[in-house]
């Protein structure tokens, strides 16, 4: 596989750090996320109670696991093993599946468990892994070494290159793997059928992206030719964006409206891109001037 350096320098070219934030932002998961609370208890612990980490566990495998891992896993044997976890996770910072280790020694925690626990005890240092990370993974750079098929169990050595890929990323972009981890996330679930293509670029936006060939690389609307400049201007005369969706039906009402709101956001930019394709003037006819 290449080198993380050369993955993530690609991932950057193709997740621009706004459009990590956008997404980070946009983020939205069926439970409440329990690592903010649980973070400051780990710290002042030490170590985790099976109450406390039940919490990640239920989180995590959305409640399908919590009874099993509680009634598998006995109190003191789980403050020992994230207590250890801790301590290896600051000492061997190199190899982030040693701290994972002593957690998947516990019944009913795998990789992405262990990584949200390790995540609770340092998020500068670790993220989730996730199956949706993973498939963005995927999404974004064509590697086969990222597609999982039907395989539900993450790799050791999967989850080491998962950890070295957040933290190279964290670093450039001055960002915590636990921000990267989720705008991954988002980034699958709202990409569900899109797969590799080479030169694409995604925006800050959801549906719109630049991509090489395509219009010299003006931002376009996501699966489609269509220019946001099109949009802006069937705006500008005087169309709602429902008018604009029946003039205009390959086009989604939410794509419609993100396009809108990216000229909004990036008003000067468009207005280049609208000036640079008007039709000159002495090629317009003198009964339509004007209108």
């Amino acid at each position: 596989m290449n080198s993380v350096n050369t993955l993530v320098d690609s991932l950057r070219e193709r997740l621009p750090s706004n459009a990590l934030w956008q997404l980070e932002g946009r983020f939205s998961y069926s439970l409440p996320d329990p690592l903010p609370t649980l973070m400051q208890t780990y710290r002042d612990q030490g170590c985790l109670t099976r109450a406390q980490a039940n919490k990640i566990v239920q989180w995590k495998t959305a409640k399908r696991d919590g009874e099993r891992f509680i009634k598998e896993n006995k109190d003191d044997e789980v403050k020992q093993l994230t207590k250890f976890a801790a301590y290896l996770a600051d000492n061997c910072k190199e190899f982030p599946e040693v701290a994972a280790c002593p957690l998947i020694s516990m019944k009913r925690v795998d990789y992405p468990v262990a990584s949200a626990i390790l995540t609770a005890w340092n998020p500068d240092e670790f993220g989730i892994i996730d199956k949706r990370c993973w498939s963005a993974l995927h999404k974004l750079t064509g590697l086969k070494n990222f597609d999982r098929g039907k395989r539900s169990l993450f790799k050791t050595d999967e989850f080491h290159l998962y950890i070295c890929i957040l933290r190279r990323w964290s670093d450039l972009d001055d960002v915590s793997p636990r921000l990267i981890d989720k705008a991954l996330w988002q980034f699958d679930k709202e990409n569900p059928a899109t797969l590799y293509e080479e030169g694409i670029t995604f925006t800050d936006h959801q549906f719109i992206i630049r991509k090489e060939g395509i219009l010299s690389g003006e931002p376009i609307i996501k699966c489609t030719r269509t220019p946001v400049r099109a949009v802006v201007e069937n705006s500008r005369l005087g169309h709602t964006p429902v008018e604009i969706f029946s003039s205009l039906p390959h086009l989604s009402l939410e794509a419609i409206n993100d396009a809108l709101s990216y000229y909004n956001a990036h008003t000067k930019e468009i207005e280049g891109h609208i000036e640079r394709n008007k039709v000159p003037e002495h090629f317009i006819h003198p009964s339509v001037r004007g209108l």
